[in-house]
């Protein structure tokens, strides 16, 4: 009854194999689409028609906000300038054109808030999209980094019993969750930042009014820094898709002797890290920068 036992344990180490070579060559392709999807969306601007939308918000809606703002600021600015130099008693026409000059930078400011907003959101999609061409070369390329599925599940049927072979599916499986889970955050993060960018740009030229006053100013500088901060994301989010992309094709390799179990505990960690840093991105950008 040998041979029948065997047999059933032949058949069960087959089925067991199968599918957890199944798991780990789907688990290379997953990695591949995680890092090459979100690196290239995060190098794209939002899209035409939302940016023309958020342009013309900003021009009819926040622009006269920022008009009626710029003008008690300048306003108060001027009061304040007079008043300070023994109530008036000293002023020189130096105060008036010195007050002309701020208000006429500040008009300029703002006309042309949105193209100064545009160009932070620009800067952060030409990192983005420099630093996509260095991690492409270290995406997994199956075809020549790994075997096929049925040369690792002829080897894993080969090298382990049925009870290691369960474990390497199961193992299997929930680092392939665990990838289309981080995949599918990674995308929220980036579209996340895609809409901010947007709701950014549609108001830019209030914060731009509030240059002209030292008691106002925190809003233009820290909404710049917010500006800067969003830029750098992506930046950082690349960083962290560089890394996850070279550990990544450091353990996916299957070969004989290698410890398979070992290797698909590594990428469960090294996917959670790197979801982890993803979602925390903006959190270190601005922290960087001292957003608030």
């Amino acid at each position: 009854m040998s041979w029948v036992t065997d047999a059933i344990n032949d058949g069960i180490s087959n089925i067991l194999g199968g599918a957890a070579a199944s798991m780990l060559s789907e688990l290379i392709e997953n990695s591949n689409a995680v890092v090459s999807n979100t690196s290239t969306k995060l190098s794209m601007t939002p899209d035409s028609g939302i940016m023309n939308l958020m342009k013309n918000i900003n021009e009819n809606v926040a622009m006269p906000i920022a008009a009626v703002m710029l003008t008690y600021i300048m306003t108060y600015e001027l009061i304040t300038m007079i008043t300070e130099k023994n109530h008036g008693n000293e002023v020189g026409t130096w105060v008036l054109f010195k007050w002309i000059f701020k208000t006429a930078v500040l008009v300029m400011l703002c006309k042309h808030s949105w193209e100064i907003a545009n160009a932070f959101f620009e800067t952060g999609g030409w990192i983005a999209t420099k630093a996509n061409t260095v991690i492409g070369s270290k995406i997994v390329n199956p075809s020549v980094s790994a075997p096929t599925e049925n040369e690792i599940k002829e080897w894993l049927v080969a090298t382990y019993d049925v009870g290691q072979l369960l474990k390497i599916m199961l193992i299997a499986f929930i680092d392939w969750l665990i990838t289309l889970i981080s995949g599918v955050l990674c995308q929220v993060v980036v579209v996340v930042r895609l809409i901010e960018i947007a709701i950014y740009v549609s108001c830019a030229s209030i914060p731009a009014a509030s240059f002209g006053n030292r008691d106002w100013k925190s809003i233009g500088e820290n909404y710049t820094k917010g500006l800067a901060g969003i830029g750098m994301q992506s930046f950082f989010i690349m960083v962290a898709l560089g890394m996850y992309a070279v550990m990544v094709g450091s353990t996916v390799v299957i070969a004989s002797g290698s410890n398979v179990i070992k290797g698909l505990e590594d990428l469960i960690l090294y996917g959670i890290a790197m979801t982890i840093v993803i979602w925390n991105s903006k959190k270190i950008a601005f922290a960087i920068v001292d957003a608030h």
